[in-house]
């Protein structure tokens, strides 16, 4: 089940239930984008974080934060 706590989004900043700090339409993004890459690595896996946003369009900064939250492997 999506929901866990009531509070705020740290990304958009909405109070509502959330999920491992986001609201259900930011955690959806969020998991869009990882899958994303995810894509991206399999078919390019010596790729660097500039490589990955050159081919995706996603921020550098948005990459090195999944990176360094454990999202990305």
């Amino acid at each position: 089940m999506f929901m866990k706590d009531f509070g705020i989004c740290s990304r958009c900043g909405q109070m509502t239930y959330i999920a491992y700090d986001f609201c259900r339409n930011c955690y959806n993004e969020e998991e869009e984008t990882i899958h994303e890459i995810k894509t991206y690595l399999r078919t390019h896996p010596r790729a660097n974080a500039m490589d990955i946003s050159s081919g995706t369009g996603i921020s550098i900064s948005k990459i090195t934060r999944l990176i360094k939250n454990g999202m990305i492997v």
